[in-house]
């Protein structure tokens, strides 16, 4: 009888709740009035793999896709059976959700000022309301790099997310076909990166390497799925869906166009473009 339950469990948690994870999130952001024949829409998409290149904003390069599937690809292991999830419920006695109690790390009143102007400069936090950003400030924890330390790898499990105040980072991602990893872009204060894992609950994207002595301060998954994530998702898809439309940008990687996503704000001229007629164009989001 325990070995059936052992069998039972696990294959919830490598196999139903990886789908439906996903699945009860998007109906709570897009709220269907008819759930079920949403739901059956949307798997037929995530089967045919349509609901992947929405997801990573595909740029439907043939050498990108095959990376980028694998890159949301859901890894399963044992970590998976600590992760809070907005439909861990319906799961039964094989996976009951607890009441989330946030992380709380001491700091100064100057630590906080200066996360503070960190993360809101992210479109990610830009949403809270004071309780939430209150919580979010005393989960993050201070985390310092040296020169040539890896803060994140690519294909491995991500936990947290972090916001840089002080010292400056490589990104490399490694694309199907190619010996050596792509330098993608150079993150700087004010920055954020890391939250393409928790958001959909995927291996890291992309390599991040510190060039110089580095202070960032880190959230963890579990603060980040239970204050931040469903507005995030909302709002980068909202964005993802304008700049999607903007021909001038499809040159963009998938990557930088999500580090757009983090960066524009609503009416902020974007990109400006003079013909020889000497008309002059402005994208205003």
């Amino acid at each position: 009888m325990r070995q059936k339950k052992t069998i039972i469990q696990d294959y919830i948690t490598s196999k139903v709740k990886p789908v439906f994870d996903q699945l009860i999130a998007r109906i709570v952001i897009e709220m269907p009035d008819d759930v079920y024949e949403w739901s059956i829409n949307w798997l037929q998409k995530q089967q045919r793999g349509s609901q992947v290149l929405k997801i990573i904003n595909h740029d439907l390069s043939e050498e990108e896709e095959e990376e980028e599937e694998v890159v949301l690809e859901i890894k399963q292991n044992k970590k998976q059976q600590t992760r809070s999830a907005v439909s861990a419920e319906v799961y039964g006695e094989y996976n009951k959700k607890e009441d989330f109690i946030p992380r709380f790390i001491q700091k100064s009143e100057g630590q906080i000022e200066r996360i503070k102007k960190r993360i809101l400069n992210s479109f990610m936090f830009q949403a809270l309301d004071e309780k939430d950003l209150n919580i979010v400030l005393g989960a993050m924890d201070e985390k310092k790099f040296q020169v040539g330390d890896f803060v994140i790898k690519q294909g491995e499990d991500g936990n947290e997310l972090y916001v840089i105040d002080e010292g400056r980072l490589e990104c490399y991602k490694r694309f199907a076909g190619l010996e050596e990893e792509k330098l993608l872009k150079t993150y700087i204060p004010g920055e954020s990166f890391g939250e393409l894992a928790l958001l959909y609950n995927a291996p890291r994207a992309a390599t991040i390497k510190a060039i110089e002595n580095v202070t960032t301060f880190a959230l963890d998954r579990e603060t980040f799925n239970n204050i931040v994530k469903f507005s995030a998702i909302k709002k980068r898809e909202q964005m993802e869906e304008i700049l999607n439309k903007i021909e001038l940008l499809q040159s963009m990687d998938n990557y930088e166009r999500v580090q757009l996503c983090d960066v524009i704000k609503w009416s902020e001229r974007i990109c400006t473009c003079q013909l020889r007629n000497k008309n002059i164009f402005r994208i205003r989001l």
